[in-house]
Protein backbone atom coordinates (compact mmCIF):
# COMPACT_ATOMS: atom_id res chain seq x y z
CA UNK A 1 0.00 0.00 0.00
CA UNK A 2 1.87 2.96 -1.05
CA UNK A 3 -0.04 6.84 0.73
CA UNK A 4 0.51 10.37 -0.58
CA UNK A 5 0.79 12.37 2.58
CA UNK A 6 0.51 16.35 2.86
CA UNK A 7 3.40 16.77 0.87
CA UNK A 8 2.83 13.85 -1.77
CA UNK A 9 6.08 11.91 -0.58
CA UNK A 10 5.17 8.15 -0.85
CA UNK A 11 4.90 7.01 2.89
CA UNK A 12 5.56 3.22 1.02
CA UNK A 13 4.64 1.37 4.52
CA UNK A 14 2.56 -1.81 4.36
CA UNK A 15 -0.21 -2.74 6.47
CA UNK A 16 -1.73 -6.65 7.27
CA UNK A 17 -4.36 -7.54 9.87
CA UNK A 18 -3.75 -10.87 10.66
CA UNK A 19 -7.38 -12.92 12.20
CA UNK A 20 -6.57 -16.18 14.50
CA UNK A 21 -10.03 -17.01 16.30
CA UNK A 22 -11.35 -13.59 18.52
CA UNK A 23 -7.95 -11.93 18.50
CA UNK A 24 -6.11 -9.67 15.67
CA UNK A 25 -3.22 -7.65 15.40
CA UNK A 26 -2.40 -5.59 12.73
CA UNK A 27 1.39 -5.74 11.72
CA UNK A 28 3.09 -2.23 10.16
CA UNK A 29 6.11 -2.43 8.03
CA UNK A 30 8.54 -0.29 6.39
CA UNK A 31 11.53 -1.05 4.51
CA UNK A 32 13.21 -3.60 7.83
CA UNK A 33 11.21 -1.49 10.19
CA UNK A 34 7.98 -3.01 11.69
CA UNK A 35 5.39 -2.32 14.22
CA UNK A 36 3.24 -4.75 15.85
CA UNK A 37 -0.33 -3.20 17.07
CA UNK A 38 -2.00 -5.89 18.93
CA UNK A 39 -5.71 -4.33 19.29
CA UNK A 40 -8.04 -7.74 20.34
CA UNK A 41 -7.89 -10.16 22.90
CA UNK A 42 -4.16 -10.73 23.45
CA UNK A 43 -3.68 -14.25 22.30
CA UNK A 44 0.25 -14.76 21.63
CA UNK A 45 -0.73 -16.69 18.13
CA UNK A 46 -1.38 -13.68 16.16
CA UNK A 47 1.64 -11.97 17.27
CA UNK A 48 3.86 -15.09 16.39
CA UNK A 49 2.17 -15.47 12.75
CA UNK A 50 2.56 -12.02 12.05
CA UNK A 51 6.01 -12.23 13.04
CA UNK A 52 6.77 -15.27 10.80
CA UNK A 53 4.90 -13.46 7.88
CA UNK A 54 7.33 -10.51 8.56
CA UNK A 55 10.24 -12.33 8.35
CA UNK A 56 9.38 -13.22 4.59
CA UNK A 57 9.80 -10.03 3.98
CA UNK A 58 12.96 -9.37 5.74
CA UNK A 59 12.16 -8.47 9.10
CA UNK A 60 14.57 -9.70 12.16
CA UNK A 61 13.15 -7.18 14.73
CA UNK A 62 10.30 -5.68 15.97
CA UNK A 63 10.68 -1.86 16.29
CA UNK A 64 7.44 -1.27 18.47
CA UNK A 65 5.25 -3.55 19.86
CA UNK A 66 1.58 -1.69 20.86
CA UNK A 67 -1.15 -2.52 22.89
CA UNK A 68 -4.34 -0.77 22.57
CA UNK A 69 -5.80 -1.84 25.93
CA UNK A 70 -5.52 -4.37 28.63
CA UNK A 71 -6.44 -8.00 29.01
CA UNK A 72 -4.90 -11.03 31.08
CA UNK A 73 -3.95 -13.05 27.91
CA UNK A 74 -1.42 -10.50 27.52
CA UNK A 75 0.33 -11.62 30.11
CA UNK A 76 1.18 -14.59 28.84
CA UNK A 77 0.97 -13.54 25.13
CA UNK A 78 3.68 -10.88 25.34
CA UNK A 79 5.96 -12.53 27.63
CA UNK A 80 6.13 -15.23 25.17
CA UNK A 81 6.76 -13.59 22.43
CA UNK A 82 9.22 -11.24 23.93
CA UNK A 83 11.34 -13.82 24.86
CA UNK A 84 11.25 -15.32 21.25
CA UNK A 85 11.58 -11.84 19.55
CA UNK A 86 14.06 -8.86 19.42
CA UNK A 87 11.48 -6.16 20.37
CA UNK A 88 13.23 -2.78 21.19
CA UNK A 89 9.87 -1.04 22.57
CA UNK A 90 6.63 -1.94 24.24
CA UNK A 91 4.08 1.02 24.01
CA UNK A 92 1.24 0.51 26.44
CA UNK A 93 -1.73 2.42 27.12
CA UNK A 94 -2.90 4.21 29.92
CA UNK A 95 -4.94 1.90 32.48
CA UNK A 96 -8.74 2.47 32.65
CA UNK A 97 -9.08 0.78 36.23
CA UNK A 98 -7.37 -1.26 38.74
CA UNK A 99 -7.05 -4.82 37.01
CA UNK A 100 -5.51 -2.97 33.81
CA UNK A 101 -3.07 -1.02 36.33
CA UNK A 102 -1.84 -4.49 37.72
CA UNK A 103 -1.39 -5.59 34.18
CA UNK A 104 0.64 -3.03 33.07
CA UNK A 105 2.76 -3.30 36.18
CA UNK A 106 3.35 -7.15 35.19
CA UNK A 107 4.04 -6.30 31.99
CA UNK A 108 6.73 -2.96 32.15
CA UNK A 109 8.42 -5.54 34.91
CA UNK A 110 8.69 -8.64 32.01
CA UNK A 111 9.74 -5.92 29.69
CA UNK A 112 12.11 -4.55 31.48
CA UNK A 113 13.76 -7.96 32.45
CA UNK A 114 14.32 -8.54 29.02
CA UNK A 115 16.16 -5.12 28.05
CA UNK A 116 12.96 -3.88 26.24
CA UNK A 117 11.81 0.13 26.57
CA UNK A 118 8.39 0.87 27.46
CA UNK A 119 6.36 3.36 27.24
CA UNK A 120 3.00 4.74 28.22
CA UNK A 121 1.30 6.07 24.73
CA UNK A 122 0.37 9.87 24.83
CA UNK A 123 -3.06 10.98 24.09
CA UNK A 124 -2.35 12.52 21.12
CA UNK A 125 -0.76 9.31 19.14
CA UNK A 126 2.54 8.00 18.55
CA UNK A 127 4.73 7.56 16.37
CA UNK A 128 5.67 3.63 15.53
CA UNK A 129 7.99 3.42 12.59
CA UNK A 130 9.70 6.38 10.66
CA UNK A 131 6.93 8.29 9.39
CA UNK A 132 3.79 6.24 10.35
CA UNK A 133 1.86 7.30 13.79
CA UNK A 134 -0.92 5.25 15.50
CA UNK A 135 -3.52 7.49 17.41
CA UNK A 136 -6.87 6.54 19.14
CA UNK A 137 -8.83 7.56 22.15
CA UNK A 138 -9.63 5.01 25.04
CA UNK A 139 -13.09 7.24 25.41
CA UNK A 140 -14.25 6.03 21.73
CA UNK A 141 -15.13 2.43 22.46
CA UNK A 142 -17.91 0.20 21.43
CA UNK A 143 -20.25 -0.34 23.97
CA UNK A 144 -19.54 -3.72 25.75
CA UNK A 145 -16.13 -4.48 23.72
CA UNK A 146 -13.10 -3.73 25.48
CA UNK A 147 -11.46 -2.47 22.38
CA UNK A 148 -10.94 0.84 21.39
CA UNK A 149 -11.41 2.27 17.95
CA UNK A 150 -8.23 2.82 16.14
CA UNK A 151 -7.15 5.56 13.65
CA UNK A 152 -4.03 4.95 12.05
CA UNK A 153 -2.15 8.43 10.86
CA UNK A 154 0.52 8.35 8.13
CA UNK A 155 3.38 11.24 7.35
CA UNK A 156 1.82 14.01 9.02
CA UNK A 157 -1.79 12.72 10.03
CA UNK A 158 -3.32 13.68 6.30
CA UNK A 159 -3.69 10.53 5.02
CA UNK A 160 -5.82 8.56 7.57
CA UNK A 161 -7.22 4.49 7.76
CA UNK A 162 -9.31 3.75 9.98
CA UNK A 163 -9.38 0.18 11.40
CA UNK A 164 -12.84 -0.98 13.41
CA UNK A 165 -12.45 -4.57 14.35
CA UNK A 166 -15.37 -7.20 13.61
CA UNK A 167 -17.23 -7.12 16.68
CA UNK A 168 -17.95 -3.19 15.56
Amino acid sequence: LVLISAVNRPVNAEFEIMSVGSSETICVTKGASSAMIDITEGHYSPLSLMYMEAQEKGVTEIDTLMLTHYHSKHLFAVSRFISNVKVRRILLPYPQNENDAWIMAQLATTASSSNVAVEMIPESGIEVINGVFVSYSGINRIKRSNSPILFLSFDGGKERLTYLSESS
